[in-house]
């Protein structure tokens, strides 16, 4: 794909509706061909393909990203742009595994070290394997079931994907805006773990993944089961309402959902209310969050303060904080020395790194209505037309419910909340009931703790408690939530119970590749400090390096990528 003379100023062009109806018209002539008819073979071959199709155009999607989202070549936000071909690539090898599995044992076989824990069940799904191990050290990624699974069924939990009697459907996926990759997760969980075929609408803010996807899913399209549109509101809304429309799954926002599901304006508030909806098909979405990061005081050292200043910044700084499981609310314990010494090198490497771009449509505004809502919303960095900047709103009321606390600001805005310390057991306790009572959604929530404190925790089961207190889809500790999607392998959505009134953070997990009706949540855990610091940091000159090498080897898994990403990151 030649993209010297592609134009990202251009506005996206709109599929015509008669397009439009002749690709569903396609779609569902391939619908039960595709749910039964296609051999697990005949699905590995066509994903082999895609896996070279990304790796054929990875420099230049890498180059689209970056131009699309305004970030400079040397900025350090390019490593986001630069790990996305990669992210698409592990989707794609990971699915492989999957049909592979099922083809050679009947199920998908991630889950390590099943076991009954209480009243559910819970595994290990992450490290994979000895390369995941050393690229990721210290990190585990568990899976936990709902209340009243039990281990002795642990089949049961899974779908049959062999099932004769499924006929499919054609699935509408509305891709999301901020993240390329989530296109191919959505696509994937509809096309290969639920047997759809699908027709993709691109997000306008991505308007140039048109010629990638088409270039990448080439064997899909040729085969019948994927067709892609453009298209701003207007397409949308036809597209949705469509009756060759079987489901609907998206990546966005919760006022996006509702209008698909209710409509927009006083009849659709009205609608809501009644839970009068306009469709009678499944609607599925992973939506935004309040992301709370909960700050678990303990005796930390100098270089604690340090590192976890750069983590935090950099979980709020990657793609321009346009990320829904960025951390929103920083939790600090009132009374301890250490929130003020935090807070202080938080500043301190805002001040050193800056936002790439404000690329994402009504950012301006979005910070203009913050700061009428934050008359002292402290701002760090260049602002001008086409730079944000770091935005802070500290020492928030947590007994009043504050503007921070219901919106998802969609900037590089995080606001802080202390609440009050007189023990580590009664503060963890308090910060759960905080995140769980007071903050919109239900995505993701991080914790950090020191590992003396982490101990003395697990012995009184106080910190497994607060973590399956947590009502969030994924949990994670002393690591950023957003891994647990890029590793492509964790379930991935809000926490289980949202209905269509008050959706929160969506009603579905992608990146379940295990095939799971029963999940409950999913988390994450790293080691506090690892040695040596972890390349990820906006902090390290090498991120781009690593992301590039990253990318290769995501794509490639192969034992010579492997090496040369090793070397990226250690040496």
């Amino acid at each position: 794909m030649d993209i010297s003379n592609q134009s990202l100023t251009t506005p996206i062009k709109d599929t015509p509706q008669e397009q439009i109806d002749a690709y569903l018209k396609q779609l569902k002539e391939k619908q039960v061909w595709w749910a039964h008819q296609v051999s697990l073979n005949e699905r590995i071959a066509l994903l082999k393909q895609v896996q070279q199709n990304i790796l054929k155009i990875m420099d230049e999607w890498i180059v689209l990203d970056a131009q699309s989202k305004q970030t400079p070549t040397a900025h350090w936000d390019y490593a986001t742009s630069a790990i996305t071909p990669g992210s698409a690539g592990l989707a794609t090898r990971l699915y492989l595994r999957m049909l592979e599995d099922i083809r050679d044992y009947g199920k998908p076989r991630f889950a390590k070290n099943i076991q009954q824990e209480g009243d559910r069940v819970q595994f290990d799904i992450f490290p994979q394997d000895f390369k995941d191990g050393i690229v990721w050290r210290g990190v585990k990624g568990t899976v936990y079931l709902q209340s009243g699974t039990r281990v002795e069924h642990f089949d049961q939990y899974q779908e049959n994907y062999q099932d004769p009697h499924f006929e499919g459907g054609v699935s509408l996926i509305l891709a999301s805006g901020n993240y390329a990759h989530l296109t191919f997760y959505d696509t994937f969980h509809k096309l290969i773990a639920q047997k759809n075929v699908v027709l993709i609408k691109i997000n306008p803010v991505k308007a140039y993944l048109s010629d990638i996807l088409t270039t990448i899913f080439k064997p899909f399209m040729d085969a019948g089961v994927i067709r892609v549109i453009e298209g701003g509101a207007s397409v949308g809304h036809y597209v949705s309402y469509h009756p060759l429309v079987d489901a609907i799954h998206m990546t966005g926002s919760d006022k996006t959902f509702e209008a698909i599901v209710y409509g927009s304006g006083s009849k659709g508030i009205s609608n809501k209310e009644k839970d009068h909806r306009l469709l009678n098909i499944p609607i599925t979405g992973e939506l935004g969050c309040v992301t709370p990061i909960i700050i678990v005081p303990g005796e930390w050292q100098e270089e604690d303060f340090h590192y976890q200043a750069k983590n935090i910044v950099s979980m709020l700084g990657f793609n321009s904080g346009f990320t829904c499981c960025a951390p929103r609310v920083l939790i600090l314990p009132k009374g301890w020395d250490g929130s003020l010494r935090l807070m202080h090198f938080i500043r301190h490497y805002m001040r050193e790194m800056s936002i790439a771009s404000n690329y994402y449509p009504g950012t301006n505004d979005r910070i203009t209505l913050l700061e009428k809502q934050y008359p002292h919303l402290e701002k760090i960095g260049l602002h001008d037309a086409t730079h944000q900047p770091w935005m802070l709103m500290t020492d928030l009321d947590p007994h009043q419910n504050e503007y921070a606390f219901r919106v998802e600001v969609w900037a590089a805005f995080m606001s802080q909340v202390y609440l009050p310390f007189k023990d580590t057991h009664s503060y963890l306790h308090a910060a759960v009931e905080f995140a769980n009572s007071k903050l919109w959604g239900t995505l993701s929530a991080m914790i950090l703790i020191d590992t003396k404190t982490q101990k003395e925790l697990e012995k009184t089961a106080c910190l497994q408690q607060a973590l399956l207190n947590l009502r969030y889809g994924v949990v994670t500790v002393n690591i950023f939530s957003g891994y647990a999607n890029t590793f492509g392998l964790i379930p991935w959505g809000g926490y289980p119970g949202s209905g269509y009134q008050d959706i929160q953070s969506g009603n579905d997990y992608v990146n379940n590749l295990m095939l799971l009706k029963n999940v409950d949540k999913t988390s994450l855990s790293a080691p506090f400090r690892p040695w040596p610091e972890s390349p990820t940091l906006i902090t390290n000159k090498k991120i781009i390096a690593v992301a590039r090498a990253f990318s290769r080897y995501n794509i490639t898994g192969a034992w010579r990528d492997f090496f040369k990403l090793i070397g990226r990151m250690f040496f």
